[in-house]
């Protein structure tokens, strides 16, 4: 009987069913990356920047700058550069007058500048990040 219930739940929303899920993917090694990003902070704070990219947790991670910091007015000048929410401000508030590194957050926004697609979420692994778009219905476009 329980077989049979299932099958018919199942059967109801079956035009809703979805395939595929089409998204759009592109994965960036870790030294692609750091140069993608030192070229980027470079263009957006018209300075040179020392920048690493370190993985921080399992699919976590973050640009952290290498013997050189932020000014928090240049901090300010990267929440401008990608429309920044009050989440990405709590995450990269600093008690001292400067930043030493920004959170995945600020991170994937700023990349996400360079990449062909809207992206929605990042993760690491072993050899880079993965950025995926968000999710696009019916083929058509995700809105830029």
């Amino acid at each position: 009987m329980a077989g049979g219930m299932e099958a018919t739940v199942h059967n109801q929303f079956e035009d809703l069913v979805i395939t595929d899920i089409p998204r759009k993917t592109i994965h960036l090694d870790w030294r692609d990356l750091r140069v993608l990003a030192t070229d980027l902070l470079t263009g957006l704070l018209k300075r040179d920047i020392s920048l690493g990219i370190e993985r921080c947790e399992y699919y976590y991670w973050s640009m952290c700058f290498d013997d050189d910091s932020l000014s928090l007015a240049e901090l300010e000048t990267l929440f401008a550069a990608v429309n920044t929410d009050e989440e990405d401000r709590l995450c990269n508030d600093s008690d001292d007058d400067f930043v030493d590194s920004l959170s995945q957050g600020l991170s994937h926004k700023l990349i996400s500048l360079l990449l062909p697609f809207q992206t929605e979420e990042s993760h690491a692994d072993d050899y880079g990040v993965w950025f995926i778009s968000k999710f696009v219905h019916g083929g058509e476009e995700a809105a830029s």
